[in-house]
């Protein structure tokens, strides 16, 4: 039995486990082990920065860039979807609901920012429980990015 640490930057990122590994095979599988950690390394990386690009830091749900690229594909497929469309059936729709949070820099100021951001990563979670996985994306996206 061999378990190895996957290191990758001084950091344990995982340990292989293998069972009835031959004596004279552990010290090559041995050697395998940092060149193994630094593309999981990598893969977890990209994972994180992928994640951060599109969701908003403070709240965990979508930020504006997912929104915009979102909107774009939903409205792409609504329009190819229409064009298959036999006669007289109902066309395919994109929704989208804005929601203002009514006084918040009002309430940031008199209450700060820690409270603020509880807030708005409280009404995030709302967000997200109530719309359905797979069909509705809840956002975050700051008023005066809006157009």
């Amino acid at each position: 039995m061999m378990c190895l640490r996957l290191q990758a930057h001084e950091q344990t990122i995982g340990v292989i486990h293998l069972t009835r590994v031959p004596l004279a095979q552990r010290a090559t599988i041995s050697a395998l082990a940092p060149q193994i950690a630094l593309p999981l390394a990598v893969l977890h990386l990209q994972s994180e920065l992928e994640y951060l690009s599109f969701h908003d830091a403070n709240t965990g749900i979508y930020n504006r860039r997912f929104l915009d690229e979102m909107l774009e594909r939903a409205i792409a497929s609504a329009e190819r979807k229409n064009h298959q469309l036999p006669e007289g059936e109902p066309p395919a729709t994109v929704g989208v609901i804005f929601m203002d949070v009514d006084h918040f820099k009002q309430f940031n100021s008199e209450f700060g920012h820690e409270a603020g951001d509880t807030v708005l990563r409280t009404l995030g979670s709302l967000l997200t429980d109530i719309t359905r996985a797979g069909e509705d994306v809840a956002a975050a996206t700051a008023a005066k990015n809006l157009c």
